[in-house]
């Protein structure tokens, strides 16, 4: 090679250099947007893929809506389908309302697919301080719970002073602090309950399943409920033990109505 030709190839190749190194300066993290912040771990770990929870699920915190408009046969069975696809037994629905709303709710969902849904009433506050509110409320729920009601949801602005609890659209935050949270579960493993406050769907409840279960690392956890942070969370591989309560020995405690939906009873 001659002395020009391999001249241009050294000042190609530091011009290629160059331009590379130039390519990877950092940017000044002062000047980094919130949306931008998606930070990757370097560290290689396990992922497992939990395609159904190790013990029958009841998810006692949903909200699949209300009314024949809301609940058509097509949704109805898109969340069925979801639920067989990842082990979920039975879904607590807290938008039953009242009357002809909650009458349509039933017929969509508990009456057609007993054993799948529990549908909770709700009170009507309208007119609280009126003189003839508490009667008239009285006698929806009483009209309610005929028709087939199996409780009654009460919204938390009404008050958070008992302190029975579940972990719907909390994995983030429990998942961030995976020592405390499996501690905290362990200890009150007679007083937690399995809940996701999602439409019912399968990679949704996957990942709620891949936390309780195993001790995966840095992952994503929005696909559980929606983004409310850009941080990963660590899985906290509860006990056999704890996790059947979770999943379903301490709703099976609480909950009115509940049969088996492959025996009918």
């Amino acid at each position: 090679m001659s002395r020009l030709a391999l001249g241009c190839s050294l000042l190609f190749l530091s011009l290629r250099m160059a331009s590379h190194v130039h390519a990877q300066t950092p940017v000044d993290i002062r000047d980094l947007k919130l949306r931008d912040w998606e930070p990757r771990s370097m560290l290689v770990s396990g992922t497992t893929n939990v395609l159904k929870a190790t013990f029958p699920v009841l998810d006692v915190h949903n909200h699949l809506g209300g009314g024949k408009a809301m609940l058509t046969p097509e949704r109805v069975a898109r969340n069925l389908a979801e639920m067989d696809a990842a082990g979920v037994q039975t879904v607590v629905n807290l938008d039953g309302g009242w009357d002809v709303r909650l009458e349509e709710t039933l017929a969509a969902l508990d009456n057609a697919h007993p054993g799948r849904f529990l549908t909770y009433a709700l009170i009507n506050f309208d007119g609280i301080d009126e003189s003839d509110w508490t009667e008239r409320e009285l006698k929806r729920l009483e009209a309610g719970f005929r028709a087939g009601a199996k409780g009654l949801k009460i919204h938390k602005t009404l008050g958070l002073g008992h302190r029975y609890v579940d972990i719907d659209a909390r994995i983030s935050e429990l998942g961030r602090q995976p020592y405390s949270a499996r501690r905290f579960l362990i200890k009150y493993q007679d007083r937690v309950l399995f809940g996701t406050d999602t439409t019912p769907s399968r990679d949704a409840y996957r990942l709620y399943f891949r936390f309780l279960e195993t001790d995966d690392e840095y992952f994503d956890p929005a696909g559980g409920h929606h983004r409310q942070g850009f941080w990963m969370i660590y899985g906290i591989f509860l006990p056999d033990d704890v996790l059947a309560k979770l999943s379903n020995g301490n709703a099976k405690k609480l909950l009115f109505g509940l049969i088996d939906a492959t025996s009918g009873h």
